[in-house]
């Protein structure tokens, strides 16, 4: 994460704000900058997880910048926000076989746990799954 567009980006254009975070084959991240494509595609759009799951195929799993036959590692943690609708979403995103992640409102006495899995483990590398939680 410790480069701005490929690791970590966030922005905040008019009342969204919007920031992820990556990891996986950092070499990969970094020709593609997927944490900075995932936030200026996210910006203002009707269905986001629609979306983020649109960025991880054409811009990192089918990107001409990372050579052909390989296994894309990634996944990815997205927080969108629009303040004039006090609306948001925390979205996840991976291509490895499974994804596990904690998380838990200021609103809530206790945290919650999300396990994401392919669902054919051997298309990791290849295939991405994507999931969301609105707030």
């Amino acid at each position: 994460a410790a480069l701005f567009g490929a690791g970590c980006w966030s922005q905040k254009i008019g009342n969204q704000s919007t920031g992820a975070v990556t990891t996986g084959n950092g070499e990969y991240l970094i020709k593609t900058l997927l944490a900075r494509e995932i936030c200026t595609s996210i910006y203002d759009c009707e269905c986001p997880t629609t979306k983020l799951n649109q960025v991880f195929v054409e811009k990192f799993l089918k990107s001409p910048m990372l050579p052909r036959n390989q296994e894309y590692y990634a996944g990815c943690l997205v927080i969108d926000y629009n303040s004039e609708h006090k609306r948001g979403d925390l979205l996840y995103a991976h291509t490895t076989k499974m994804l596990c992640l904690g998380f838990k409102s200021s609103n809530e006495k206790s945290a919650k746990f999300i396990s994401s899995s392919l669902p054919d483990v051997s298309q990791a590398g290849h295939k991405v799954i994507v999931g969301g939680i609105s707030f």
